[in-house]
């Protein structure tokens, strides 16, 4: 964190194995083979001490049109680990401009059911995270509408209650 933003630096990395829930990985010095591996185009997004910015999957346009898009096919990142589903949405929530990525939507609603497979504080970490955005409401009606609360949270049935909630906050 520098004046209060916040940078994540990471080495450079390619999955060897995942199991769905975690990766073992190899060091690489490729930064497309890491952008491979990354759940969201703007998530792989890179940039060296000098200011030179590498997007190997189209990650700067997707950021300027608001779009969030995963990297490669949805249904792969998704067997990879299935927390990118709720961050599909938290993300989209917090930067993402209407409608959603169709792909992304349709892997998302076919892995619905593996949600339950997470333990319960990741789950709770991302909806927390989700809760604290500006209009969360409306993610989740989304979600709600596309099958994917009723694994996690199927007591969620009132949204339209939180929405007014936001709006007396």
């Amino acid at each position: 964190v520098t004046a209060h933003r916040h940078f994540e630096i990471t080495t450079l990395r390619i999955d060897v194995r995942t199991d769905g829930r975690r990766a073992e990985g190899a060091f690489t010095e490729d930064w497309a083979a890491d952008a491979a591996r990354r759940d969201f185009t703007v998530n792989a997004l890179y940039c060296e001490g000098d200011g030179a910015v590498y997007d190997p999957v189209g990650g700067l346009a997707d950021l300027k049109a608001r779009r969030l898009r995963f990297v490669g096919d949805p249904a792969q990142r998704l067997a990879e680990d299935v927390l990118r589903l709720l961050r599909f949405f938290r993300f989209h929530a917090q930067f993402g401009e209407p409608p959603l990525d169709g792909a992304g939507l349709a892997a998302c609603r076919a892995a619905a059911g593996r949600l339950p497979s997470l333990a319960g504080e990741r789950i709770a970490a991302e909806l927390h995270k989700l809760l604290v955005t500006a209009d969360p409401a409306t993610t989740l009606v989304m979600m709600s509408a596309n099958g994917i609360l009723a694994p996690i949270l199927p007591e969620a049935k009132a949204i339209d209650r939180l929405a007014a909630l936001v709006t007396v906050e």
